[in-house]
This record gives C-alpha cells, structure tokens and sequence, in this order.
C-alpha cells in the first residue's frame, strides 16, 4: 500500500513546480515594474517635480488674476452701459431728440464728360 502513495503523491509535486516558476516569474516581473515606476517617481520627486509644483502654482495664480480682471472689465462695461441707457432716457424725456437736426443726404452733382480726367493722359 505504501507503494501505491508514492506515485499519487510525487505527481503533484512534480506538476506543482512550473505553477510555482510561474508564480514566482510574475512576482518577479511584478517588483520590477513597481521598482520601475518608483524609481520615476524618485526621479521627479526631486527638483524637476518642485519646479512643476511651482509652476502650477504660478499657472493658478495667473488664471484668478485673469478672472478677477475679466470680472471688473464686465462689471465696469456693465455700469458704462447703464450710464448710457440712463443718458438716452433722459433725452428722450426731455425730447432733445426732436430738436436734433435732420442732415439732407444730397448725391454730388454729375461731370460732364469734359471735366473729367483721365489718367495717362496729357491734357
């Protein structure tokens, strides 16, 4: 009986060792890879990832600058335009409109063919 054991038990063993190599392999791969990437992430924790921190920071900065200016040139138009709207309805109330003079739109008087010039010619 006991040579009946053996082989149900070396045969699992002997099949369990290219699980384990792959297991092992993917570990492997697996720590490289992590090591990798820490390693760029050592090389930028330096003074390249300050320096783009900062200039992000900056990039913030500048941008709620430009919205704080943009917000007062609205705001000032606004109040501009209100200005003028008030300034047409007062003249209209006071019918100042009425008294502005109309302009005649009068068309030149037309040239005869010997008042004209034309160029390259001596005359």
């Amino acid at each position: 009986m006991d040579g009946d054991l053996v082989p149900i038990i070396v045969m699992p063993i002997i099949m369990s060792i290219p699980i384990i190599a792959i297991i092992t392999s993917h570990q492997r791969k697996m720590a490289e890879i992590k090591a990798r990437s820490g390693n760029i992430g050592n090389a930028l924790g330096g003074p390249l990832l300050n320096e783009i921190k900062n200039e992000l920071v900056s990039l913030r900065g500048e941008v709620a600058a430009l919205r704080d200016t943009t917000t007062r040139f609205d705001m000032s138009f606004d109040s501009a335009i209100s200005r003028l709207e008030q300034r047409v309805d007062r003249i209209e109330e006071n019918g100042a409109v009425d008294a502005v003079p109309t302009l005649l739109v009068t068309t030149p008087p037309a040239r005869s063919e010997s008042n004209q010039i034309i160029l390259g010619q001596k005359g």
